[in-house]
């Protein structure tokens, strides 16, 4: 998924933004949450992975109703990635790609 690659390229800016730049302890906290959102969002895509199971072996109903759950997950994490990587983007000063 592009914005998984662009939320890891944006997190490694922000690593090193944080490395070079003198921060306040307050500006240190903005870069670490976004950062934490950007892991959370990763981990959460991550975990939706090992976590699917093909519905083959279920019934019909049973596999229309998984698939629409997963669609949900899927969507909802869809959603955390896309804001981890604008708020990581806003905070490098970058306008979108």
């Amino acid at each position: 998924m592009k914005d998984m690659a662009d939320m890891n390229r944006v997190a490694r800016e922000l690593k090193q933004t944080m490395i070079a730049a003198m921060m306040t302890p307050e500006q240190n906290a903005v870069y670490t949450d976004v950062l934490d959102k950007m892991g959370n969002a990763e981990n959460g895509m991550m975990d939706w992975m090992k976590n699917y199971k093909s519905p083959d072996d279920m019934s019909s109903a049973d596999a229309l109703k998984y698939i629409q759950e997963q669609k949900t997950l899927i969507e909802k994490n869809r959603a955390d990635i896309k804001a981890a990587l604008e708020a990581g983007m806003k905070l490098q000063g970058i306008k979108g790609w």
